[in-house]
């Protein structure tokens, strides 16, 4: 039992250490632009049942405009259509588009700190067990190594996010993004949802 909590310890430290590593990464080298709320996209993101909202946001860089679908969606509205908000952009990456908010830097946090708990725990657990030293070393090595493999996989799949990205306007002008017919756009019906 105490080596499923081990491996349940190291996995949750190091996707907590890869998300702060990884949002850090990216704020160092993005730049802040200005962006505004011009929908939302009702549906149930990441296979859940519950119907959540994510912000449809538009900016402009050089007189063209882009728009992106945040990754970020909650049950309730964060923002007021034509709100203004804070985007993070990777130079000339119009793919990697994303509003600035703390949420991934608490959930980082949260999942390192639980983590780190558990791995007390087994530490605790495994008390002066002649083993202890190697398997907490073997723990450290694991997740060290996970943290290195997942911010490679990341720097791929931006890479392969940016080759796919259209860089064609659509018909309004507008490059990035295509709306469906899940938008809302009526703040009446969003401030019903607004906490």
């Amino acid at each position: 039992m105490i080596i499923v909590f081990l491996v349940v310890g190291v996995a949750i430290t190091a996707l907590g250490f890869f998300l702060i590593l990884d949002t850090y990464l990216f704020r160092a080298k993005a730049e802040q632009l200005g962006g505004k709320v011009v929908a939302y996209e009702k549906g149930n993101f990441n296979g859940s049942r519950v119907i959540s909202y994510a912000p449809v946001v538009r900016y402009e860089v050089d007189n063209r405009t882009y728009q992106f679908l945040s990754n970020i969606s909650a049950s309730t509205v964060a923002y007021d259509i034509g709100e203004e908000v804070p985007v993070l952009l990777l130079k000339d990456q119009h793919s990697s588009a994303r509003l600035k908010r703390s949420d991934r830097v608490g959930l980082s946090l949260g999942l390192t700190f639980i983590g780190l708990v558990v791995l007390l725990a087994v530490y605790d657990r495994l008390g002066t067990s002649e083993m202890m030293p190697l398997i907490m070393q073997g723990a450290l090595l694991a997740i060290i190594v996970s943290v290195f493999v997942m911010l490679q996989f990341s720097k791929q799949y931006r890479s392969k996010k940016e080759k796919s990205f259209s860089y064609e306007p659509n018909k309004e002008g507008i490059t990035g993004y295509e709306m469906t017919e899940n938008i809302e756009t009526s703040s009446a019906v969003l401030n019903r949802t607004k906490p």
